[in-house]
């Protein structure tokens, strides 16, 4: 009778934790990120926090290293809910959401200050209904850096920018900043910028510090001229299927477990940081355009704003009126 009994036990206690198991809903989490980057490791945090304040009943599942796919592609299976969430760049998300390609738009933001309040305090409200009517809904606002000019030379002038065979990012808001230049760039991902760099496809690239020395290019190209013409946030976004799926707790924890846009901006700034001596520490520089010419290029870059807004099309007027609404509450 007790061995009846206990066998019972035993029984119930495997259909409990199989009824358990069985409850708990996992998030597959898709990122370019490499595994030792801070994307990674925010990632984690945010992974560990939704594990521990659901009791385990909504797990993240990370898939880094683009392992599902590249950014472009692994955004769409988002907004079908496919891939229940993911982080990316604005240029990746703008596959989806367009409007959000105005972001890229060259020196949009007079601070990185300003940036931020923008991004936290307006805009994560006002461009939610631009989110989901394409299927996301925003979780949260990070940073990827400033794009620079990665080359063997320094850029000293605009004249010496004209003068480079360069990579530009996909995104319009570079591509139509270069062209009003007069610069009409090599346009390619991240992933191919090392081989154009060794094939001499090109002998510069527009990148970000933190990308640039973890890929290795600032090795190819090692003189580093902040011209910062473009500031890059990025953003973490989960399905709307998906996230309209959950109970309303586990949406709350969802949307407050992944950690917050300032904290994530000062991890990104505190490893680019490091990642900048360590390019100067390998025999590379950091250099700055000669007086006067920064305001240059900014003058005639942001001649390229009204093209980018009619490039861009869609929503684009109301949501650049929008980020300009959001640009004013946050001036000093």
């Amino acid at each position: 009778m007790k061995l009846k009994s206990l066998a019972a036990l035993a029984a119930l206690m495997t259909s409990v934790c199989a009824a358990s198991v069985a409850t708990a809903t996992e998030l597959k989490y898709a990122s370019s990120a490499p595994s030792n980057s801070p994307w990674a490791k925010l990632i984690d945090v945010l992974v560990q926090d939704t594990d521990t304040r659901t009791g385990g009943d909504l797990k993240i599942v990370p898939f880094l290293n683009s392992q599902l796919g590249d950014e472009a592609t692994v955004i769409q299976q988002v907004a079908r809910g496919r891939v229940e969430m993911g982080g990316f760049s604005i240029t990746a998300a703008a596959v989806v959401v367009p409007e959000l390609g105005l972001l890229n738009a060259p020196f949009l933001w007079d601070s990185t200050d300003q940036a931020a309040c923008a991004l936290d305090e307006h805009l994560q409200t006002s461009l939610r209904p631009y989110f989901e009517k394409r299927g996301l809904v925003n979780m949260s606002w990070g940073e990827t850096g400033y794009q620079r000019i990665f080359a063997d030379t320094p850029v000293e002038t605009v004249e010496d920018l004209q003068a480079l065979k360069i990579r530009v990012s996909p995104a319009k808001g570079s591509v139509d900043a270069f062209k009003a230049i007069g610069v009409n760039g090599v346009i390619l991902p991240l992933t191919e910028i090392n081989s154009g760099l060794q094939t001499g496809l090109f002998d510069a690239a527009e990148l970000n510090i933190t990308f640039g020395v973890m890929t290795g290019a600032g090795k190819l190209a090692p003189v580093v001229t902040r011209t910062d013409h473009v500031y890059l946030p990025s953003l973490t976004v989960v399905s709307k299927r998906a996230f309209d799926k959950l109970p309303p707790e586990q949406q709350e924890v969802l949307m407050t477990a992944s950690v917050p846009g300032p904290e994530q901006r000062r991890t990104v700034q505190s490893v680019e940081a490091a990642l900048t001596q360590k390019l100067v520490a390998e025999g590379g520089s950091i250099v700055d355009m000669a007086p006067g010419e920064r305001d240059r290029l900014r003058d005639e870059m942001v001649k390229s704003w009204p093209q980018l807004v009619k490039d861009i099309g869609n929503d684009a007027p109301e949501v650049w009126q929008l980020i300009q609404d959001a640009k004013a509450a946050c001036s000093d």
